[in-house]
């Protein structure tokens, strides 16, 4: 119902772009050199309007589970969509001869339209974390049997009531997850009575469960109408490297493509001066500001300049704004950062609360030493040690290191936890797209000015 309830509204908004576009276009706003042609004319076309864009907008994904999707991969939807949309009614209009239809117009309903349809889910997710965060809506989900991942997921649940989900019971025979509430924790044999009294609306599963278990288990949710999921056992670490396909008429899992490609690569690269160059030249002023402040603040060189590995372990000089005292590290050694550091200058601690001493990183992106989005660069004394401690933390050595990157977007910055870092990391470099890249650009100039900044 949910699904058909957003399709209706949407098909509304799409109408209502459709009229916005015609009265923008022949309003008086700009110039009308034909006369204005009949309103009727534009109505016969909106029903394939509204057909072209609503199947263009599912096909690329909009309709999906509301837990699937989130905001800015919303935003490409749109665009995407849209933009296919528009482009099938502009070719539709040029092979229809009895009437020509204005191409501005068309042009205005891809705009209208993706600002209304974001600007409503805008709407509906902030009320729906409203009342999720009240307590209202909330699916119960049952954890079953205890991993690494399950962990995880229960800890999420419980410490973000605000993404909809409920920890209703954890059910196991072994100990209970770290931190648990114990008025949740049940036996195995406790789930079964718990679906029969309509107390929950997902199950997850490990893998680890046996079969029996697991297949009465499914058959009494399907017949309460619980969704089941399952949570990766032995894969659980590799999980973001595999992808499902059909063969041999079964689902199976196959290790996933490196999407990092020659030609991505390339694209990668472009992309990169593109938007570095722009970024040089806006924030040239600021640059030149910060420059004067190090000058005649403290005693030193305006630039700090440090060996860091980059793609393949090749070291490369990272340029930044100098925020510390200089010979900063003459009697601690390298070390990391810390939130109090008593090195760094009044100005210093301004920059880095906004992360504004990276911005000659700019510089670094326009030679090639790094990219705008990838993993952070570190120094190779602490390469050396994470991955004699870490496995698989030469992996973030693949591609090019980052300006910011999703492990920073998501809370990774200065010395917090290498694990999770590495984590985001490798979802990164796994999954890397475009898009992806551009989303997290996007996410990094939201939150800098909200976050603590790096250290």
């Amino acid at each position: 119902m949910h699904i058909l309830r957003q399709i209706f509204i949407d098909l509304l908004l799409i109408t209502l772009s459709f009229l916005l576009a015609y009265y923008f276009r022949f309003s008086g706003i700009l110039p009308i050199e034909k006369g204005i042609p009949p309103l009727i004319k534009y109505i016969i076309a909106l029903p394939v309007t509204l057909v072209v864009f609503s199947l263009s907008l599912s096909v690329m994904g909009l309709y999906r589970r509301r837990d699937q999707i989130i905001s800015l991969d919303i935003a490409g939807i749109l665009v995407l969509g849209c933009g296919i949309g528009t482009l099938f009614l502009m070719s539709f209009s040029f092979l229809y001869r009895d009437f020509s239809y204005s191409r501005l117009v068309a042009f205005s309903v891809f705009i209208f339209t993706i600002v209304l349809l974001f600007l409503a889910r805008l709407v509906e997710r902030m009320i729906l974390r409203w009342r999720y965060k009240h307590g209202r809506q909330r699916k119960r989900v049952a954890l079953v049997e205890i991993s690494k991942l399950g962990n995880k997921i229960a800890r999420n649940m419980i410490d973000h009531p605000e993404l909809g989900y409920e920890l209703a019971g954890v059910y196991s025979n072994q100990s209970p997850l770290e931190n648990p509430d114990s008025r949740i924790t049940n036996t195995l044999d406790e789930l079964i009575p718990a679906l029969e009294k309509h107390e929950l609306d997902e199950v997850y599963l490990t893998a680890s469960l046996p079969r029996d278990f697991v297949l009465e288990v499914i058959i009494k949710a399907e017949a309460d109408n619980v969704d089941v999921r399952m949570i990766p056992d032995f894969l659980e670490i590799f999980t973001s490297r595999f992808q499902p396909e059909l063969a041999l008429g079964v689902p199976l899992l196959s290790l996933k493509k490196f999407p990092l490609t020659p030609g991505n690569r390339l694209i990668k690269r472009i992309f990169d001066l593109c938007i570095a160059i722009l970024l040089f030249i806006i924030t040239l002023p600021i640059t030149i500001i910060i420059g004067l402040l190090v000058i005649l603040t403290s005693r030193g060189p305006v630039f700090y300049l440090q060996d860091r590995l980059g793609q393949d372990g090749r070291t490369f000089k990272l340029i930044k704004f100098r925020s510390m005292y200089a010979d900063a590290e003459k009697v601690t050694g390298p070390v990391w950062a810390s939130s109090n550091d008593n090195r760094r200058t009044p100005v210093g601690k301004f920059i880095r609360r906004f992360s504004l001493d990276e911005l000659p990183q700019i510089l670094n992106v326009i030679k090639g030493d790094m990219s705008l989005v990838g993993p952070r660069p570190e120094r190779a004394i602490f390469v050396k040690q994470f991955s004699s401690e870490i496995p698989r933390y030469l992996e973030r050595l693949r591609v090019k290191s980052g300006m910011t990157g999703w492990a920073q977007v998501n809370g990774y910055r200065g010395n917090t936890g290498i694990e999770g870092r590495l984590e985001h990391d490798l979802y990164y470099i796994e999954n890397w797209s475009l898009w992806f890249d551009i989303k997290i650009l996007l996410k990094t100039f939201m939150t800098v000015f909200h976050s603590k900044g790096a250290y």
